[in-house]
């Protein structure tokens, strides 16, 4: 299942994102995304990032459920992905963002 998310905290290898239906998930980054190979995956907090949700793996109920990072959106695709309401939900600035693109609301 995917799921669109954001980044809330680094934690080294790892991150804790935001989903888009408000659950807060432990995202693995994978090798694809590291190294010499992140000159346009750049991770920081406030990203958005496209995730896979892992239905299969059975966890501990006092541990965050873990996600797969798929795809990193760069600042230059918001304005693509400005009609999905569920991104819109996860935006980390709203106020910002609506006075940089002209997202409606709604």
């Amino acid at each position: 299942m995917l799921g669109y998310g954001r980044i809330l905290k680094m934690n080294g290898d790892n991150a804790d994102v935001m989903c888009a239906d408000k659950v807060t998930r432990l995202l693995q980054i994978r090798k694809k995304f590291k190294g010499r190979n992140k000159r346009d995956n750049i991770i920081a907090t406030d990203t958005l990032v496209l995730v896979g949700i892992r239905s299969w793996e059975v966890r501990n109920e006092k541990k965050k459920p873990v996600v797969d990072l798929l795809y990193v959106y760069s600042p230059n695709q918001y304005e693509s992905l400005k009609d999905i309401p569920e991104i819109y939900e996860i935006l980390p600035n709203k106020d910002f963002l609506v006075s940089a693109f002209p997202f409606k609301i709604k």
